[in-house]
């Protein structure tokens, strides 16, 4: 999304009083692959956070809400841990060549990083990778 403010202002808009608005978003900063090399995991992350528009906005969802007259009463944020074990998961989540070829387009990471990141991750026992990101989930009523 590309202006996350203007989508709540007409999220907000649209809502009508006591409508209810749950937005759930993954905290791409919280990216984190377990069994590979941290600096490995710190490469996948700098690409999300190359190509995705806004890769914190979940951090920031609350705030959102309260600019457009919510109180606190009316808000409840949950973070949530996601974890997910094994390559395969790793692959249907992130995507991961893809995704790591996105970040050399836009310029974030180079091939060689990448390609390092894949033969890591192809080198690492299965049962070894873990991959684990926050997911905010903000629920409010408007007033």
């Amino acid at each position: 999304m590309h202006d996350a403010k203007q989508a709540f202002k007409e999220i907000a808009r649209v809502t009508k009083p006591g409508g209810k608005i749950v937005i759930a978003d993954s905290y791409w900063n919280s990216l984190k692959i377990d069994g590979i090399p941290n600096e490995d995991s710190e490469i996948v992350k700098k690409a999300y956070l190359g190509f995705i528009k806004n890769p914190s906005i979940a951090a920031n969802l609350k705030d959102l809400f309260l600019a457009e007259g919510f109180t606190e009463k009316d808000i409840s944020q949950e973070i949530m841990k996601l974890e997910f074990h094994g390559l395969q998961e790793l692959e249907l989540v992130l995507w991961i060549k893809p995704s790591l070829e996105l970040g050399e387009k836009v310029g974030v990471i180079t091939a060689d990083e990448g390609l390092h990141v894949l033969q890591e991750i192809q080198a690492t026992q299965e049962s070894k990778i873990k991959t684990s990101f926050d997911l905010y989930i903000i629920k409010g009523i408007k007033p």
